[in-house]
């Protein structure tokens, strides 16, 4: 995924970059996702300290939890880029479930 500033395409800088939440769906019992996010604002001292990304998969996981991969992050020329990779292990075969990733725990938690 690559993050564009807040104010684009309105203005030709867009000074803040986070992303908050996206969802992933078709996801099989025991598959093995990477995600990378590039051009983030630098927050390595944020990852640094342990923050990592929450999840939840609805219907049936309705808490947040932090995801438990491995998460690694760099400086490049696309700006600060966090990279980590999730297990999926909790899906039923028989349903639609949905994924949901988070930079951190949203305010209604």
């Amino acid at each position: 995924m690559y993050l564009a500033g807040d104010g684009l395409p309105y203005s030709k800088v867009g000074h803040y970059k986070t992303w908050f939440y996206f969802s992933v769906k078709g996801i099989k019992n025991g598959d093995t996702l990477t995600f990378n996010v590039k051009n983030m604002a630098h927050q390595g001292k944020l990852y640094k300290a342990g923050l990592k990304p929450v999840f939840r998969i609805l219907p049936n996981a309705k808490k947040w939890k932090r995801c438990g991969g491995k998460v690694t992050w760099s400086y490049t020329n696309d700006g600060f880029s966090l990279t980590w990779t999730h297990h999926f292990n909790v899906f039923n075969e028989e349903r639609d479930d949905t994924a949901y990733f988070a930079w951190t725990y949203p305010y209604s938690f």
